[in-house]
């Protein structure tokens, strides 16, 4: 399993995450210790041509969500304990649980708003804890899913059986328009997300850095869409056009 230094993904919501997905990057240098384990190019801003969008009556698309997503605010999180973050010596212990909110299959613009929070809030949950079934649950389409999942089984598996952990993993989520754009039966909203891979990662009881060393922390930004469609009365959504910004 390579690490989550060299090969940085991040799920379908995300970017050329669970959806176009393996976002490269630099080397990692380890070093052994711990003994025995413990349980691109500059890119532009990118945003649909306005002369693409059309007008669907059917879905409400009344509001304006543009800005950073305050997770703590916009979903309910289940605590089954006071939570650790993860250190050097052992994993994230009782890491909040984001709940599903009852009005993510709204069809409606908050609708969608609240699908993109909850895929989001649930890949940052499945890097910390192992536990994709959150991810499961989320708007994420099912190619996204099935491919993130190809990609991180391993890393996924590792984390349940306390073989291997990450420095909590954080993901910034940031809108940038205030609504989406619609092409055809599609809508396409713009963009920012960040994902902080920490100070470090454990695995079989070692204890990896990023390349730029011990103490300094990774983490890597990007730049793209949401394209979401209303199926069968839900969100569907997955990346599109996603970049690293440099």
């Amino acid at each position: 399993m390579s690490s989550i230094f060299n090969r940085r993904a991040a799920l379908g919501v995300l970017g050329a995450s669970a959806g176009a997905f393996v976002l490269a990057a630099c080397d990692a240098n380890r070093s052994v210790s711990k003994g025995s384990s413990s349980s691109s190019s500059e890119p532009s801003e990118t945003s649909p041509s306005a002369s693409s969008a059309t007008t669907q009556t059917d879905i409400d698309m009344s509001g304006d969500y543009k800005g950073k997503i305050n997770f703590e605010s916009v979903l309910e999180y289940k605590k089954s304990g006071t939570y650790e973050p993860a250190t050097e010596e052992h994993a994230a212990r009782n890491v909040p649980q984001p709940k599903k909110p009852e009005d993510a299959n709204d069809k409606s613009l908050k609708g969608l708003y609240l699908s993109v929070a909850f895929a989001a809030a649930a890949t940052q949950y499945a890097y910390n804890t192992g536990d994709y079934s959150l991810a499961e649950e989320s708007a994420l389409s099912e190619s996204e899913r099935d491919n993130y999942k190809g990609l991180e089984k391993v890393r996924l598996k590792k984390i349940r059986e306390g073989n291997y952990w990450p420095d909590n993993v954080t993901i910034e989520y940031e809108i940038t328009e205030p609504q989406p754009l619609q092409e055809d039966d599609r809508y396409l909203w713009s963009r920012t997300f960040k994902i902080t891979y920490g100070k470090f990662e454990v695995e079989d009881g070692r204890v990896i850095y990023p390349k730029s060393g011990k103490g300094t922390v990774a983490a890597e930004e990007f730049i793209g869409l949401v394209s979401a469609q209303y199926v069968n009365g839900a969100w569907e959504i997955s990346s599109h056009d996603n970049r690293r910004k440099e």
